[in-house]
């Protein structure tokens, strides 16, 4: 009989495990697509995204970064999707930049896809321009994002159409600064449909669902990791913080085989096993106690 109730328990901590997991792939990012409310800062009249902060360039005078619905096809001037994005044309020469930022709420330690679109209006050849996203500002390990990019240190010679780019990074707080700092004086660098979402384990094959699906994909990345990492952009943490669906701090075949006993292979559905049913009550109340006795460990 004890063994039966580990093993309910067992099933419903895989099973607690995934469920939640699924309900975490929305966007932190406040009005990360520039279509929601704004408000005109009184120190440089910029007309900057509610939920948005703005750190001017020195002096303040010099900034100029807005929520804009222009557009100029033949520079590829306006919105990614919808009718909004933010436009950097700061005009400062002087190392500074318009700095726009977002404090998010976080869990220290989990991993987060963060993604945004960026478009430029002009050649950047004698023009001071381009775009630095940074990751954790303000902390003792910020991330700049894209440093390869075209973003980051413009060499285009006309404009850039948007192009889409996703990181993935981890929190070391339980507040990570997502800040973009902007400039171009002869053009516009373009943002818009910032994310940032909390990345899902058991979802190996990075669709925002676990499913099936991820049964072939977590099959192919323990047989052969290296490959796997290739594909679909992962170094050997992301890889191994994914596919630890029993966050025992390895990637391996129990992995494997918790989704294939807790997931209904075609349609993806987050299957309890019997014991789950009839243990529920109980093992909940378990499983509760037990998270608790980790979180104060």
């Amino acid at each position: 009989m004890f063994s039966q109730i580990r093993i309910g328990l067992l099933a419903l901590t895989m099973l607690y495990m995934l469920s939640s997991a699924v309900s975490a792939s929305t966007n932190l990012v406040v009005n990360g697509s520039f279509e929601g409310a704004t408000t005109t800062d009184q120190t440089t009249g910029d007309v900057l995204p509610v939920g948005w902060t703005l750190g001017p360039p020195s002096p303040a005078s010099l900034s100029k970064v807005n929520v804009d619905n222009s557009i100029n096809a033949a520079v590829d001037l306006g919105p990614e999707d919808g009718t909004h994005y933010a436009r950097f044309q700061s005009p400062a020469a002087n190392g500074t930049r318009d700095c726009l930022y977002q404090d998010i709420n976080t869990v220290p330690g989990q991993l987060y896809a963060v993604s945004f679109w960026v478009a430029a209006t002009s050649t950047s050849v004698g023009n001071n321009s381009g775009l630095g996203p940074e990751w954790d500002e303000s902390s003792a390990n910020p991330t700049e994002l894209g440093t390869n990019q075209f973003y980051f240190f413009p060499t285009n010679t006309g404009p850039v159409p948007y192009q889409f780019f996703s990181f993935m990074e981890v929190a070391s707080s339980n507040l990570t600064r997502l800040d973009f700092h902007g400039i171009d004086q002869n053009g516009s660098i373009l943002l818009d449909n910032v994310s940032v979402t909390p990345l899902i384990r058991g979802d190996i094959n990075l669709d925002n669902h676990v499913n099936a699906a991820d049964i072939t994909s977590m099959s192919a990345a323990l047989a052969n990791s290296n490959s796997y990492e290739k594909l679909k952009g992962l170094n050997d943490s992301e890889l191994s913080y994914l596919g630890d669906i029993n966050q025992d701090g390895k990637f391996n075949n129990a992995d494997l085989q918790g989704i294939i006993n807790y997931l209904k292979s075609g349609n993806g559905s987050l299957v309890p096993e019997p014991a789950n049913i009839v243990l529920a009550s109980a093992g909940l109340a378990a499983l509760l106690r037990m998270r608790r006795q980790a979180a104060a460990q």
